[in-house]
């Protein structure tokens, strides 16, 4: 075989290579479902619902808001927030507590506006320090 013929036919098993390798991970892959993912997309999907009414709010994301303020409070604090709100809301602030207050009824107002992404953003970074 001449150069150029041994040139052109290592581009062409090069080219065959990687369409092939292209093709297996194609069809290979495992194809990835929100379903998949059933807590991670209630999360998401509460969090847009969110600031779209209280009711939205309170029935969907304040409950999981709750339970990790419960958690950090418990694991770094050693309060217990059912049986000792008075601290759990001063370790968490006034301004915060309102929102994730266990204690609160949850509303039932799908016209008051829920909890907005600022506030959203104050709650978690509130959380992430405790």
């Amino acid at each position: 075989m001449s150069p150029p013929a041994i040139r052109t036919a290592l581009q062409v098993t090069i080219v065959i290579v990687v369409v092939a390798l292209t093709l297996a991970t194609t069809l290979l892959a495992p194809v990835v479902q929100p379903a998949d993912f059933p807590t991670y997309a209630k999360i998401s999907s509460d969090l847009g619902w969110a600031p779209v009414s209280q009711w939205h709010y309170d029935h969907g994301l304040r409950p999981l808001l709750a339970r990790l303020a419960a958690s950090a409070l418990a694991e770094h604090h050693r309060v217990d927030m059912a049986t000792n709100p008075a601290r759990a809301a001063s370790l968490i602030g006034e301004e915060i507590w309102p929102h994730i207050d266990p204690s609160r009824p949850a509303s039932f107002d799908s016209k008051a506006p829920g909890a907005d992404l600022p506030t959203l953003t104050r709650i978690v970074d509130r959380l992430e320090q405790l």
